[in-house]
């Protein structure tokens, strides 16, 4: 690392890889525009802006899904 440069405040290495709204899309298997209409309402997965641009760290992607993950229809009824 660059001694010039200040150190970072996090370990940014626990986010993995960085996914724009495309790639995500892909990976959770929606519609870009479903993200982003997520986005909006303050559903779905977190993401992070950079200036204009918007990405998703793999392990808020993979956070999102894990919560989503039920055994049975039954848990989904029950609202776990």
């Amino acid at each position: 690392m660059d001694p010039r440069l200040p150190r970072p405040t996090k370990d940014l290495s626990r986010l993995g890889r960085l996914f724009d709204t495309q790639a995500a899309a892909k990976a959770l298997t929606l519609h870009p525009v479903t993200l982003r209409h997520w986005r909006v309402r303050g559903e779905g997965p977190r993401f992070i802006r950079l200036g204009r641009r918007v990405v998703y760290a793999e392990r808020d992607l993979l956070n999102f899904l894990a919560e989503r993950s039920s055994g049975s229809t039954g848990e989904e009824a029950a609202g776990r």
